[in-house]
């Protein structure tokens, strides 16, 4: 499993780090929901090429998000807050698990990456 998860972070460090795709998804990063759906568009993009059981995806997910913290923090200059971080996190597993039927309907919350940024 080790190779293949690497493999997997290497094609989502191809997506997420892609200046094209960038400029897509770095608007939705304002918002936790936009973010989730960035996320979670991500990773259903590498699943179609590797089906994954729902632990794997859920590392994935967590990975792609730091990721796109990364590109974010990058072109803005702002550093998120810990707590936002953790929430968003906790959002993207939340709508994982409700999308796999691991779990109930996830919560909307209003901040975001971006809005929540020093």
């Amino acid at each position: 499993m080790d190779s293949r998860f690497s493999k997997l972070i290497a094609a989502a460090k191809v997506a997420v780090y892609n200046k094209e795709r960038a400029r897509i998804y770095l608007p939705l990063l304002d918002t936790r929901a936009g973010t989730v759906h960035a996320v979670l568009n991500t990773v259903a993009a590498l699943e179609k090429k590797t089906k994954m059981p729902v632990q794997v995806m859920s590392m994935l997910a967590v990975n792609v998000y730091l990721m796109m913290v990364d590109v974010a923090m990058a072109a803005t200059g702002k550093k998120p807050k810990k707590e936002v971080l953790q929430q968003t996190i906790n959002a993207i597993l939340e709508q994982l698990g409700s999308l796999k039927g691991g779990g109930g309907p996830a919560k909307q919350q209003p901040q975001g990456l971006l809005s929540g940024a020093k």
